[in-house]
């Protein structure tokens, strides 16, 4: 596993979102895809506003379908990052 998958998936909240913000200043989400894919189920509602704010940068189809999905999170901050998304 890269190292920049396994910040994104363990440790602190600030940690993985560093990572998420690191492979967007990359300009590499699209390498990290399924990574932030999995992100948008986490529990920290922080990682999961940085995974939707990131998967804005895929130019895919397979974007669209998590970040509409986020639209109806409980979290105010995760809707409002996924609707800049898409």
């Amino acid at each position: 596993m890269p190292l920049l998958t396994r910040q994104m998936l363990t440790g602190e909240t600030s940690d993985r979102i560093a990572a998420v913000q690191a492979a967007r200043r990359a300009e590499a989400v699209s390498q990290f895809a399924e990574t932030l894919f999995d992100l948008t189920h986490d529990r920290d509602v922080f990682v999961v506003a940085a995974a939707a704010s990131a998967l804005g940068d895929i130019d895919a189809p397979d974007a669209a379908a998590p970040l509409h999905a986020l639209l109806e999170h409980a979290d105010g901050r995760v809707r409002a990052d996924a609707i800049a998304a898409i």
